[in-house]
């Protein structure tokens, strides 16, 4: 399983197997989005330095898998 929290600190994305969570730690540890596209492991996370709810910027995700492919979300914590 690997991790990412945002720089603020409020949101942590996990990834295990083939999906990621999106959590608000801030808001109590509440699980804001589950994303379950990828055809393969997830192998690394990250978040923009903008990420979180008080951005003006929209936060975005990116994450990449065995299959070789890295994914984009744009607002993927809201």
């Amino acid at each position: 399983m690997s991790h990412h929290a945002a720089p603020a600190g409020s949101l942590v994305v996990t990834a295990g197997g083939n999906q990621l969570c999106v959590w608000d730690m801030v808001g109590g540890g509440r699980l804001l989005r589950k994303l379950s596209n990828f055809q393969k492991t997830v192998t690394c996370v990250r978040l923009s330095p903008m990420a979180g709810p008080d951005s003006m910027a929209a936060p975005r995700l990116l994450a990449g898998s065995l299959d070789g492919h890295v994914k984009v979300r744009l607002g993927a914590c809201s």
